[in-house]
């Protein structure tokens, strides 16, 4: 088409195109529905197809591509799900284009590849400001990075549920955000590599969709709108995981509701190492025979047990933790402790006692606590009241960009007046 004079792909109770308008004549009696895909592109596709100064309305996909690699410009996709779905080896150019009212996330891949170009594109309405990840199993060695998209550094990506096949390895990359659906998961029968840097823009984030503090309202119901409750089950490591190739570090996992683990292992023996655990129903959950490392980790706000083990196979090793409060775990041999608790089995000795080791964004006081005056010390540091030591100029910086300044004091306001999850 042309900009003014583009194709349009809709239901046939679409009153909005075409001439007439109500082309079936039945006024007001039936409203468009959804359904199928518009577009189907197969391997066997000619690349060199376009769809440019387009409108689809009104389906479940507007365009499907099965390891193909059409341009697809200047259009717009309005009521469905996803506007493009990308399975295989798909790279096809994505620019300039609007994805309004969808009901999900603009676009989604397959991990083993992405499209080769995405300038200019916008997102608006209820479209999720997020990259859908494909219910698929990984079968080759990928490496996650960071991406912008529609104008949003560092996008996240959801999840539903995802597999890591045997003998191939997920490398994410230091910084990258993972929501994950409800009830949605993760399964390592190899390797999954998670190793953040000791920063706010470094850490690796595993949390919900619904959670608007890490990578901001990417489900698009609003920043104010309270938690729903939707969770994720967490990440489980099989027997057959490769215990060199299993590592999480500078990791940040949080509201997973599952009750066998937010990090759940299968005889299997992972490290977790200066990771934070927050909002969680459990920790780590370990079964027969798993020895995990868990050092220099941060658990409060659990609802069950910090670190489960469940078999007691072996005594793990959690030392140099903090557990939620500076007189350490809730646990028999530590009277007491008040911190998270944590079953026989578990070595907690030595614990932190000086406060968070890993502090939560936007904590600046390090009092393990995010309050109204936090946000009065970051507006201090801008206006060079005062000087935030190191550690708090890290968690001061929630947004992650532009450095300290008085948006992330208002993140942190919004986020203590509960306008975001606590």
């Amino acid at each position: 088409g042309t900009a003014g004079n583009p194709v349009v792909f809709t239901d046939l109770e679409d009153d909005s195109y075409g001439n007439p308008a109500d082309t079936r004549q039945n006024g007001n009696a039936t409203y468009p529905s959804t359904g199928g895909t518009d577009f189907i592109f197969n391997d066997v596709s000619d690349d060199a197809s376009s769809i440019n100064y387009a409108i689809m309305r009104y389906t479940s996909y507007g365009i499907t591509l099965n390891s193909a690699a059409p341009s697809i410009t200047n259009t717009t996709f309005n009521k469905m799900i996803h506007g493009i779905r990308c399975f295989g080896v798909s790279t096809p150019a994505i620019n300039n284009n609007t994805f309004h009212d969808l009901t999900n996330t603009p676009f989604t891949i397959s991990l083993v590849s992405y499209p080769s170009s995405t300038p200019g594109n916008t997102i608006s309405g209820t479209t999720f400001k997020a990259i859908r990840i494909n219910d698929e199993t990984l079968t080759q060695d990928v490496s996650l990075p960071k991406r912008s998209f529609a104008g949003i550094n560092n996008i996240p990506y959801s999840i539903y549920y995802y597999t890591i096949g045997t003998g191939v390895t997920l490398t994410i990359q230091p910084g990258v955000i993972i929501k994950f659906e409800s009830s949605g998961y993760l399964t390592v029968n190899n390797g999954l590599i998670a190793e953040g840097t000791a920063t706010n823009e470094g850490n690796i984030v595993f949390t919900s969709l619904s959670d608007d503090f890490h990578g901001g309202d990417s489900n698009s119901n609003g920043t104010a709108t309270p938690y729903n409750g939707t969770l994720w089950n967490g990440i489980i490591i099989n027997d057959v995981a490769n215990d060199a190739f299993t590592r999480f570090q500078n990791c940040i996992f949080r509201m997973a509701w599952a009750s066998q683990g937010t990090i759940r292992t299968i005889n299997a023996n992972p490290s977790i190492l200066n990771c934070n655990f927050n909002t969680c129903y459990n920790g780590v959950y370990a079964t027969g025979t798993s020895n995990p490392l868990i050092n220099n980790c941060d658990f409060y706000n659990i609802n069950q047990e910090a670190v489960n083990n469940v078999n007691q196979t072996f005594t793990i090793n959690a030392e140099n933790c903090w557990w939620g409060s500076n007189s350490g775990p809730t646990h028999s041999g530590n009277p007491g402790g008040t911190g998270e608790p944590v079953t026989n089995g578990v070595d907690y000795l030595p614990f932190g006692t000086s406060g968070v080791i890993n502090p939560l964004t936007g904590d600046v006081s390090l009092n393990g606590l995010v309050q109204a005056f936090d946000a009065s010390l970051v507006l201090k540091h801008v206006a060079t009241v005062i000087t935030l030591n190191a550690k708090q100029q890290v968690v001061a910086d929630v947004s992650g960009t532009a450095g300290i300044t008085a948006y992330d004091a208002s993140l942190i306001l919004q986020f203590a007046v509960g306008m975001f999850r606590t």
